[in-house]
């Protein structure tokens, strides 16, 4: 159990317990809302209120609501029209007539603002969801620039969820205590220690990816004071999870991942050439154009995926590359393929870090340095392996007590061994003191100092713009994504459409010729529940199928939004834009079968305008399913 697990328990089982239910009871209330407000049920006709303010709130709700505007329109646009027009006797026409004892008694104006509202309702669920998404923080063919990264006295504080419930907001604890050390190209760095020691905190520090707690010590990149606007475009950071759109192949995940990040002014051809070479060193060239798929289900291993991983960030060309525990969840022979592409990397010249937890004997002596972290973030050895560890091996056993490794003993197991919390008491000694008394402690000091210093004519890294392509780069190739997931998602669309045409088909049965029929209440009645049945079920239907989806592609989104791809805007912008032209299929298909069946006026105007009311009903309807996505923590 991690540290982090320990700190907010509670929390958790409270949030894992509660979100079901509040996900039911938004969904219940969302359909009663609907059902209610736009006066299908309860009309303003006739009605008497005890109190103005009933009066106004019921109003409010009528007109404050989207579903509201679509049922303006279609009733304005039906009994406005021409065979609606013969006067009776109290000098007004049926269809006025019709239209007041309803509470719809509109002008005909009230089309466009109809429509306008119906329009402007889609947008403001779009801006919502956009801004929900914003407020949730060996040679190869192209060169890079190697860097050196060392951070000296880092400390990392949090403040318990416990702590903070009580008002305790000044005690801190301290996750990461007086961290110093340096990365270096081409050498390939284990972080190790026992679970919660904080190796992957250490690597969320550096990379600059805690977004809570309090942070000290200084950290350069290259000799210069760390920017993390500039860093972030250097840095590949991998993971442990590894989460990947699944109906994209390997290969368009890396051309996605180099359109974005590679440098504007690098040509196509290049990036393609570049896209190869990483598909060949990580060795997924024979799998390029397999999809990735859903893990456990279908798809790629799970060995492949942590290359596939890998490679999306190699192909940035980033000059330092974090990888999160690269071999857990993986048996002898999958790691050992993962670590081959790993060293790999690490052979290009590039600076790399990996946390391992307890790696077999091969894996750990393919790292060429390691640094050591006991329970509190201290560290305990930082230091280079040696020829089968023989350096990390006469380091600990130099020190009074501990006991010899045998022989043909993992030396990564025996050293977690030996300095376990339970080794300390036995012992009576703290390795933390013992490091920092020691010259390999002085060696890294100075060994700091010297990188601390910039190289004589180097450059700070500068960027001039926060990510690699503008605005427009940034949609287009959001939408190219988005476009081959969902042209490949047949669940999701098929079955949308399906609904669609079983639905019409019921209503169409269900209201048949009526609209020809009309002769008293109930027959108009009827005529107006076709027009809401019809768009209100739709619609929740496009609600709640696009949640799952979008649920899936959006926890895609924050690792690629973390890694400096693009912007949330350039992201929402596309998902809303990839759903129309499936919102207008479903939209054209219900116009087909319900208009005649029912027996609307047969006008192409009318047609027009109920297939325009029709179609932004659904896009609201759609993109408020996003808007609720987004605004729903990550399960």
């Amino acid at each position: 159990m991690s540290l982090d697990t320990v700190l907010r328990p509670r929390g958790e089982f409270k949030l894992k317990v509660l979100l079901p239910v509040l996900a039911t009871f938004c969904r219940s209330l969302n359909i009663t809302i609907h059902v209610s407000l736009p006066g299908l049920i309860l009309s303003d006709y006739g009605c008497h209120y005890d109190s103005c303010f009933h009066a106004c709130l019921v109003r409010v709700g009528f007109l404050g609501f989207p579903l509201t505007y679509g049922e303006i329109g279609l009733s304005v646009n039906e009994f406005l029209s021409p065979r609606w027009q013969k006067m009776l006797s109290t000098n007004t026409t049926i269809g006025r007539e019709v239209l007041g004892s309803r509470g719809l008694n509109f002008d005909g104006y009230l089309y466009w603002i109809a429509l306008g509202a119906l329009f402007g309702f889609s947008i403001v669920f779009s801006i919502g969801y956009t801004l929900s998404l914003s407020f949730l923080k060996c040679r190869m063919v192209l060169p890079f620039t190697p860097l050196t990264l060392v951070f000296q006295d880092v400390q990392y504080y949090v403040i318990p969820l416990e702590t903070r419930e009580r008002g305790f907001n000044q005690k801190k604890l301290q996750l990461l205590s007086d961290v110093t050390g340096a990365f270096r190209p081409g050498v390939l760095t284990a972080l190790m220690g026992v679970s919660g020691a904080g190796k992957t905190t250490l690597l969320d520090v550096l990379a600059g990816r805690k977004t809570s707690g309090y942070t000290e010590g200084d950290i350069k990149i290259g000799g210069y004071p760390k920017v993390q606007e500039t860093f972030a475009r250097i840095l590949g950071y991998c993971e442990q999870t590894d989460v990947h759109s699944p109906q994209i192949t390997v290969e368009e995940s890396l051309i996605f991942s180099a359109w974005l990040r590679l440098a504007s002014q690098i040509d196509s051809k290049t990036k393609a050439e570049f896209v190869n070479e990483v598909l060949e060193t990580i060795e997924l060239d024979g799998i390029k154009d397999a999809l990735v798929g859903i893990p456990g289900v279908s798809g790629l291993s799970t060995e492949q995926r942590k290359r596939l991983t890998i490679a999306v960030e190699l192909v940035s060309n980033p000059s330092i590359i974090f990888m999160d525990e690269p071999t857990t969840g993986l048996d002898a022979r999958a790691a050992a393929i993962v670590m081959r592409a790993v060293k790999n990397v690490a052979n290009t010249g590039r600076t790399i870090v990996c946390t391992i937890h307890q790696p077999n004997i091969d894996i750990f002596e393919a790292f060429d340095e390691l640094i050591l972290l006991k329970t509190g973030g201290r560290i305990i050895y930082s230091g280079p392996l040696g020829q089968h560890s023989s350096t990390v091996i006469e380091y600990f056993q130099s020190i009074p007590g501990v006991h010899k490794i045998r022989d043909n003993y993992n030396p990564a197991t025996w050293m977690l061994d030996v300095t376990s919390t339970s080794a300390e008491a036995e012992l009576g000694v703290d390795f933390s003191q013992i490091y920092r008394k020691s010259s390999l402690h002085e060696n890294n000091i100075e060994l700091v100092r010297q990188l601390s210093t910039p190289p004589p004519g180097s450059r700070d890294l500068h960027f001039s713009t926060r990510f690699s392509q503008n605005g427009w780069i940034q949609f287009k190739s959001c939408l190219w994504k988005q476009n081959l997931s969902y042209w490949r998602s047949p669940p999701y669309n098929l079955m949308r459409i399906m609904h669609t045409v079983v639905s019409s088909i019921i209503f169409g049965a269900l209201f048949w010729n009526q609209g020809q029929h009309i002769t008293n209440q109930q027959n108009l009645f009827n005529i107006l529940g076709s027009m809401y049945a019809g768009v209100i079920f739709l619609g929740i239907n496009n609600c709640s199928t696009v949640l799952q989806y979008v649920a899936t592609e959006r926890t895609v989104m924050y690792r690629e939004k973390f890694a400096g791809m693009y912007s949330p805007w350039a992201f929402s912008l596309a998902q809303v834009a990839v759903e129309v032209p499936y919102l207008f299929i479903q939209a054209v298909i219900f116009l087909i079968i319900t208009y005649p069946m029912i027996g609307y006026y047969g006008s192409a105007y009318k047609v027009f305008w109920y297939f325009y009311a029709v179609f932004c009903s659904l896009m609201y309807h759609n993109y408020m399913g996003l808007m609720l996505v987004s605004l729903t923590q990550t399960s």
